[in-house]
């Protein structure tokens, strides 16, 4: 009988309590079908509302930086685009769609957006990155956030988290366009100093925008950026030592600040005339290098057409350090095969620096199978009496070297001391040369 009351009284409190809980309203007032769909109108509804469109701050693969595209952006799902490379502009087709989430997608081809996406990317008529992949950038996006401010998207198959915000009315897209290049024309340097409060680091820029910087441990830190019309955003904060990198705004002292700390700064670095010899990359110029000196090369040329039956014509000679070897080159291509040799020098100055010659031993030490070709092209295409024009006479000669521009140089040239008439010069960069 007590275990009977003891059950009843249990299955009482029970029904009382239930009885005294307050009604629970459901979660989610609206089905998931409903939120979705409210998103989706929501999305087009701001995509549209812009007066002037949006800039968008793309990217794809983080090592080619990021790059203005504009979308202005109509209720029919039309969708006007501009972007900053060549200035294209075109016009296609855009859904917003539900995809786990809210999905804006491109969908019609459009040249001025989907070159970013192309397998075969172009960049000033130049291929970018591997075949098959090009820049690597989406034209389909999940939409991470939504409002009239910015719009966060995040690319469906590379990922790349990419910030669109509503461009003034008083600015018109090319104006814009313009004053980045602007920027980027103030602001290129093949070398810079990156100053976080005490520490300062050297950097270099790469082929694309992104800013490559060497901390105190020699780890290399990419600083993946894009050009504004103030100077450069990087695509996402990075932090470097104990600070967190963010821009860099113009300045014409050549200290550019971040906007949200001034202790961390910019600054363009420019190395003297022989420090930019060594540390760069040259193409030998035959229009203005010394006329006897570039007979004697297309003669070798000639031979090693010969020789070879046109398989390993003479098609390049370059110097500088090259592939992070942080050693002196003389470099050349004959056919489809490169090949370098260690070349000794003495700094003399900042102008000055005398050759020595070649250093066979630390040539065999160099990174990479093709550069082992160096005794191969001395012993089947006369290499060596393309490197005796190096010395004048064949004797350790010191040459001054100047730049077609301190800042910014694009061509470099050698005159002996001695000898003023006799110059050796080159351009910035690594190219191929017609010796015919």
């Amino acid at each position: 009988m007590k275990k009977l009351y003891s059950l009843l009284f249990a299955l009482t409190s029970i029904l009382l309590l239930g009885a005294c809980t307050p009604e629970v309203d459901s979660v989610f007032d609206k089905s998931s079908a409903n939120r979705i769909a409210e998103s989706i109108s929501n999305t087009k509804a701001i995509l549209a509302s812009a007066p002037n469109g949006w800039r968008m701050a793309y990217y794809g693969a983080e090592q080619y930086g990021g790059y203005n595209i504009f979308c202005k952006f109509d209720t029919a799902e039309n969708v006007k685009v501009m972007e900053e490379t060549d200035m294209s502009e075109a016009e296609s087709h855009y859904t917003v769609s539900q995809s786990q989430g809210v999905q804006l997608s491109f969908d019609t081809f459009n040249k001025a957006f989907h070159k970013f996406s192309d397998p075969v990317g172009k960049l000033d008529g130049a291929q970018v990155g591997q075949a098959g992949k090009g820049f690597e950038g989406d034209f389909e996006f999940r939409v991470l956030s939504c409002s009239k401010d910015s719009i966060v998207l995040q690319g469906k198959k590379g990922e790349a988290r990419i910030v669109m915000t509503p461009v003034p009315e008083n600015q018109t897209w090319s104006d814009y366009i313009a004053d980045a290049h602007y920027m980027k024309t103030l602001m290129t340097s093949d070398r810079y100093r990156l100053v976080l409060g005490n520490d300062t680091l050297k950097a270099i820029k790469t082929d694309y925008n992104v800013i490559a910087v060497t901390d105190t441990n020699g780890v290399v830190i990419d600083l993946p950026f894009i050009y504004t019309n103030k100077g450069m955003d990087l695509l996402t904060p990075k932090k470097v030592h104990d600070k967190i990198v963010r821009n860099f705004t113009y300045s014409e002292n050549d200290k550019w600040a971040d906007r949200n700390d001034n202790t961390v700064m910019l600054m363009p670095y420019y190395p003297s005339p022989v420090e930019a010899l060594i540390s760069g990359q040259w193409t030998v110029n035959l229009t203005e290098t010394n006329s006897q000196t570039v007979d004697v090369w297309k003669t070798v040329n000639a031979y090693a057409s010969a020789i070879s039956g046109n398989r390993y014509p003479f098609r390049s000679l370059f110097i500088g350090t090259y592939d992070g070897d942080e050693v002196f080159t003389i470099g050349a291509v004959f056919g489809q095969a490169g090949g370098r040799v260690v070349y000794d020098y003495e700094i003399n100055d900042d102008n000055h620096i005398t050759f020595i010659g070649t250093n066979e031993p630390a040539t065999a030490k160099l990174n990479g199978a093709q550069n082992n070709n160096y005794s191969a092209f001395k012993r089947l295409f006369r290499f060596d009496d393309v490197l005796v024009r190096f010395k004048l006479n064949g004797l350790e000669t010191a040459y001054e070297v100047s730049l077609n521009d301190p800042k910014n140089p694009t061509k470099i040239t050698l005159t002996s001391v001695l000898d003023p008439t006799y110059k050796l010069v080159f351009n910035k960069g690594i190219s191929l040369v017609n010796f015919n």
